[in-house]
């Protein structure tokens, strides 16, 4: 990961970002998540990155502030390396919202998929990136507050994942 590069807003990447959503015709107003993988698919992505999955979970479950941030609606969103929803850990009330909006494990959070999100800006530049809502190219995502951080193996300097840590309406 570069950390001298935190893309955040008024960076000019994000409107490039936007304008490659725009050129792919992605629709602004959209309110669902359109790419899914299937059962099988996921199910194969969720073996390979076990290891991360089961650190995540631990590491919300044992860390009483996490918890906290749980509770005050706070969500944690890992993504395998091609952009793929792996896991999810929201609240009670958060995950009934999500299955409203079709957000569930095995969705894309790839530029083509979903327009531009921090995930995505994560991806591309294989830095820290924390987008407002209005940053978001679409709609679906407009109330959503979002930090996302590529995940490297130290060891073969690879990028295995990406995590995400959002909240929807954050209160004024």
């Amino acid at each position: 990961m570069n950390n001298d590069i935190f893309i955040k807003r008024g960076n000019g990447k994000l409107t490039v970002s936007n304008g490659e959503s725009l050129l792919l015709n992605i629709n602004p107003d959209k309110n669902s998540f359109d790419r899914t993988i299937d059962d099988d698919a996921l199910l194969k992505k969720k073996r390979e990155n076990n290891f991360l999955i089961l650190l995540l979970n631990n590491f919300v479950n044992q860390c009483y502030r996490y918890k906290v941030l749980i509770k005050e609606g706070y969500f944690f969103i890992l993504c395998d390396k091609d952009g793929y929803v792996i896991e999810i850990i929201a609240n009670d009330q958060l995950n009934k919202d999500f299955k409203k909006l079709q957000f569930r494990e095995g969705i894309s959070l790839r530029l083509e998929d979903s327009g531009t999100n921090a995930i995505n800006i994560a991806m591309e530049y294989k830095s820290l990136a924390q987008l407002y809502g209005k940053d978001h190219y679409c709609d679906l995502l407009k109330n959503w507050y979002c930090t996302a951080m590529p995940i490297t193996d130290h060891y073969s300097k690879e990028i295995v994942a990406y995590l995400d840590i959002s909240r929807i309406k954050i209160p004024a």
